[in-house]
């Protein structure tokens, strides 16, 4: 889904990833630690709990999502702090 309108993206974000840097003496990898994209546009929508109106009445689990514009480069493993 693209967002055409600021207004949908009320929150503000900094993503950050570990990047290779190089390797020691052993040959093991030193990271380190990038800041992705600071301060960009999001909507945050908190974990919780919902009650389905089903048959059988479930309650439902909905894990934290967060949604951005679509040039925001965001991998997996990345950290988003959301402000």
């Amino acid at each position: 889904m693209r967002f055409r309108d600021s207004a949908q993206l009320p929150d503000r974000a900094t993503v950050t990833r570990e990047e290779q840097t190089g390797t020691n003496e052993l040959g093991e990898p030193i990271t380190e630690t990038v800041t992705v994209a600071d301060g960009v546009r999001c909507a945050f929508t908190p974990a919780g709990t919902e009650f389905v109106r089903t048959e059988s009445g479930e309650r439902v689990q909905r894990p934290a999502t967060v949604r951005f514009e679509s040039d925001v480069d965001v991998r997996a493993g990345d950290r988003i702090s959301v402000a």
